[in-house]
C-alpha cells in the first residue's frame, strides 16, 4: 500500500505541477493577446485588470499547488504535506528547467 500511496503522491504533484504551468501558459497567451489588440489602453483600466489579474491567479496558483498540502496537513498528516508540497517545488522546477532549454 505505501508503493501505492507514493505513486499516488508523486502523480497527483506531477498533475498539480503542470496545471499549474498550464495556467501560467494561457496567463501569458491572454497578456500577449491584449498587448496585441490593443496598443493604447486606458492606463487607469489597464491597470486595474492587471491587479485584478493578478490577485486572480495568486489565489488559483496558491490552490493548485498548496491545496492537497493544506488537505494533508488539516486531516494531521504533517509528513505526506511536506512530501507533496516538496514534490511540487521540484516538478515545477523540472518545468522551468524545461522551458529555459526550449528557449536557449
Amino acid at each position: 500500500m505505501k508503493i501505492l500511496a507514493k505513486k499516488y503522491l508523486l502523480l497527483s504533484s506531477f498533475l498539480e505541477s503542470l496545471l499549474t504551468v498550464t495556467y501560467c501558459l494561457g496567463v501569458g497567451l491572454l497578456m500577449t493577446y491584449l498587448g496585441a489588440h490593443f496598443s493604447q489602453p486606458n492606463q487607469i483600466v489597464a491597470s486595474l485588470l492587471l491587479l485584478l489579474l493578478f490577485i486572480v491567479s495568486a489565489l488559483i496558483t496558491a490552490t493548485l499547488v498548496l491545496g492537497y498540502p493544506i488537505y494533508f496537513f488539516l486531516q494531521k498528516d504533517l509528513k505526506t504535506a511536506i512530501q507533496n508540497l516538496i514534490l511540487n517545488v521540484v516538478w515545477l522546477t523540472i518545468f522551468i528547467i524545461f522551458i529555459i532549454l526550449i528557449l536557449l
